[in-house]
């Protein structure tokens, strides 16, 4: 069986390699913004243009206004068109708006195709002879490499290759499982099992803060005022680090566990419209935790985002409407006399809606 596989290891560039990766970076984004003006021009005239004849145009251009170019490999040119090309197709479609003109310091990377690079155990060998060294060798043994997106953040250098590799069927997932999103909690299972929030914004709020204050002081663009720049980016890093690192791990655990995961279908955008509640929402992650177990589970079911879950009892069906309130966080059933744990509750709730085992209770 065959599977597409991505890694993403540091990189150890020398300074001369710092500049050359650099200059990389900025055609890279000078190609994109260049195409993309042509093509907004363009397409106010009703002149639509596919990879090929936006690639031509650039080439036919970039000699004369732009020969500095040609000091990084034109594979890195291909691969911001090819794309862009993917964006503005669903422009023509009706699908999407023109994107927005990449800025400086702002998602600072390049692509290159698979066939312009080749590894030799840790070092990655990019075109324009740069070798450089990776934190590590390829996980993976790959029957073919697709890209690799060079990518600078918080001063530091990235490597994020996407390949394809042949691995053995082993399917230890079995069964399903409800889970409840939360805050505090990022994930109850319905069998009782929670993961919780590292709060990685709680971690980090004092020194972003103290960074941020401190980067305000400086002589914008001064020499001082880029190393506060940099510090605050760092530290941004390890925030982001930190959600990764949790959330990875708890979709890895549940996605190899359980075969169907049941979940609730929150509407995020809204529920950060929750002035008090917003900045913990965005803290979690919920989103991406979704994001996650949809493409590591084997099958994702929804449940209806109104269902009461968390006011059902899982029991005996009885709904109990006076435990709405999220500061309820234990309640006992007045019917059965079962004591629940809010989040476990709804948990086990979501899995029998979603899974039809047992008809879930008439709400409505």
């Amino acid at each position: 069986m065959t599977v597409y596989r991505a890694m993403k290891t540091k990189i150890y560039p020398n300074k001369q390699q710092k500049i050359l990766l650099t200059k990389a970076i900025g055609v890279a984004r000078l190609t994109k913004n260049v195409c993309l003006d042509k093509l907004k021009k363009d397409y106010k005239n009703n002149i639509k243009h596919n990879y090929f004849s936006i690639n031509k145009w650039w080439n036919s251009i970039k000699k004369i206004e732009y020969p500095f170019v040609n000091e990084v490999s034109k594979f890195i040119q291909e691969y911001a068109i090819r794309d862009l090309d993917k964006l503005v197709k669903k422009v023509y479609d009706g699908k999407n708006d023109f994107p927005d003109f990449v800025k400086k310091g702002e998602n600072d990377s390049f692509k290159i195709t698979g066939s312009a690079f080749f590894f030799i155990g840790k070092i990655i060998n990019l075109p324009k002879g740069l070798s450089i060294k990776m934190g590590r060798s390829l996980r993976w043994e790959p029957l073919r490499i697709f890209n690799v997106t060079i990518s600078k953040k918080g001063g530091e250098w990235f490597a994020a290759i996407q390949m394809l590799i042949k691995q053995k069927s082993i399917n230890t997932a079995m069964g399903a499982v409800g889970i409840d999103l939360g805050v505090s909690t990022l994930a109850t299972l319905s069998t009782g099992e929670k993961f919780y929030n590292p709060k990685a914004e709680k971690i980090y709020r004092k020194k972003i803060a103290y960074l941020s204050r401190s980067l305000s002081r400086k002589k914008k663009y001064s020499r001082n005022w880029y190393k506060a720049k940099r510090k605050l980016a760092k530290t941004y890093m390890r925030l982001t680090n930190v959600r990764k690192d949790a959330i990875n791990k708890m979709t890895a655990n549940i996605s190899s566990k359980y075969e169907i995961i049941a979940l609730e279908r929150l509407h995020i955008k809204e529920m950060l419209k929750n002035n008090k509640l917003a900045k913990y929402i965005s803290d979690a992650s919920l989103y991406e935790v979704r994001k996650q177990l949809e493409y590591k589970a084997k099958k994702v079911k929804y449940v209806n985002r109104y269902y009461p879950s968390s006011q059902i009892c899982s029991i005996c069906n009885r709904r109990n409407e006076e435990v709405k309130s999220l500061s309820v966080r234990e309640w006992t059933c007045p019917k059965c006399g079962t004591k629940h744990d809010r989040d476990v509750n709804a948990a086990r709730n979501i899995l029998v809606a979603a899974g039809h085992k047992v008809k879930p209770v008439d709400y409505l």
